[in-house]
């Protein structure tokens, strides 16, 4: 029995440290190394792998892929989660090119912002106010490509965008779409993002591509 307690208490501390080396390593302000110290955290910490049946609809959500693509796949997000940030930047192109492309996949964003990330909510008025003017993709991928989503910065990234920012945030439709994803998403139990809802089926969590096609049930 002792010696299980000195494995456990081992690997305890050995999981701690390989954590905390990865914060420390974080510090250093590269991108590229910060998504390859992120894909190893989320091993290290090894994220259960749970699935639930949820009933949900995609709501009034931009939408990317054919009607009548077998699979959907409901995303709830926010702009500043780091493993968002991560999923856009590594696994959602080869799904674009590989599953939304083809017609293999219909693909649904959502929004949860989180209260402790300031910035997330205003991020999301700015995304739905480009929606609302046709340039949702353009400023979604904004959005997820930085950390600078002050109010300044995203009048910023509007005016490049060519987006119309008056009363972006008093926008009656931008407050009550983000209001009713983030309810929709509290009422199916979403405990963090990104979560994703496919054909019913919820899952939380980073996946890489081969992880997300499993899930999804698709083979190419």
């Amino acid at each position: 029995m002792k010696k299980y307690i000195i494995f456990f208490s081992t690997s305890a501390i050995l999981l701690s440290l390989s954590v905390w080396i990865l914060v420390k390593l974080y510090s250093f302000d590269s991108s590229i190394s910060q998504i390859g110290l992120m894909m190893l955290e989320q091993k290290l910490m090894n994220i259960p792998n749970e699935v639930r049946e949820v009933d949900i609809d995609e709501g009034d959500s931009f939408v990317m892929g054919d009607d009548s693509a077998p699979v959907t796949t409901i995303m709830f997000f926010d702009y500043e989660c780091d493993y968002c940030k991560l999923f856009f930047a590594t696994t959602f192109p080869q799904i674009e090119e590989k599953l939304i492309n083809t017609g293999k996949l219909r693909f649904v964003f959502r929004h949860f912002p989180i209260e402790m990330h300031p910035q997330s909510y205003v991020a999301a008025q700015m995304a739905e106010q480009a929606r609302q003017q046709g340039k949702f993709p353009e400023m979604h991928k904004q959005l997820m490509e930085t950390y600078n989503l002050t109010e300044g910065a995203l009048v910023v990234y509007a005016e490049q965008l060519g987006v119309d920012t008056d009363q972006w945030l008093s926008n009656p439709v931008s407050i009550e779409k983000i209001d009713t994803d983030k309810a929709v998403g509290v009422g199916v139990s979403v405990r963090g993002t990104p979560s994703f809802v496919t054909n019913g089926r919820m899952q939380a969590g980073m996946r890489d591509y081969e992880e997300f096609k499993q899930i999804a049930g698709i083979t190419e």
